[in-house]
């Protein structure tokens, strides 16, 4: 009815301003579902994050890791010990492997 009453620029210009709301209704559509995509994205890794950070944690204050890490660190100690001291010693051997070349050649 109300259109019948309209001159055809009239129509023209109502039809291009319905679909200029509509393109900006469309893209405020694509707006909105990116920002939704990215919060809920941002809000799910969060979480994951803090679950798996509050899980470390309670597994480092358990009795099994501590005790674990305290025969961790002991093993650490031994073995380091015995490096050194197997340092030491082929440090010697190449020390006396090197005297007694010497003595040979004078």
């Amino acid at each position: 009815m109300y259109k019948d009453n309209l001159t055809p620029e009239q129509i023209d210009s109502l039809i291009n301003l319905l679909n200029d709301y509509l393109s900006a209704v469309i893209d405020n559509i694509d707006d909105v579902e990116k920002a939704w995509t990215i919060l809920v994205d941002l809000m799910f890794s969060s979480v994951r994050d803090g679950f798996y950070q509050e899980l470390r944690r309670q597994r480092r204050q358990s009795p099994t890791h501590l005790k674990s890490s305290r025969e961790s660190s002991a093993s650490t100690e031994r073995l380091l010990e015995n490096s050194e001291s197997n340092l030491r010693d082929s440090v010697k051997l190449g020390a006396n492997s090197r005297l007694a070349r010497f003595r040979i050649h004078f």
